[in-house]
């Protein structure tokens, strides 16, 4: 049985027709772990065979998702939502899941 939370998330990149893009899908429901905490970040990598450096990370809380990659050595991607305020940042930043694809292709 996937765990509910887990089974949201799937759904999630399901109805945006990119789940089968994602090697490995790691939550903090499944893991019990929670970010910012880097070890599950480092969780994530081990599942892939990875470098944490080789890794991309996609969330839209910026201490959460953008800081708790950063410290585990991912690359981050920060998903802010159409008319979300944000501050002036280096990290790359996408509106919707269904502009993923195309920022993690041309990194």
């Amino acid at each position: 049985m996937i765990p509910a939370l887990d089974a949201q998330q799937r759904d999630k990149l399901t109805r945006t027709g990119i789940v089968d893009r994602f090697a490995v899908i790691v939550t903090s429901d499944a893991t019990k772990l929670s970010k910012p905490d880097p070890r599950i970040f480092h969780h994530a990598a081990a599942a892939l065979g990875a470098r944490a450096a080789d890794c991309v990370h996609v969330g839209d809380d910026w201490k959460r998702d953008v800081e708790g990659a950063t410290a585990a050595g991912f690359r981050p991607i920060w998903l802010v939502r159409a008319g979300r305020l944000q501050a002036a940042h280096p990290v790359p930043t996408i509106e919707s899941l269904m502009n993923l694809v195309g920022l993690v292709e041309r990194l």
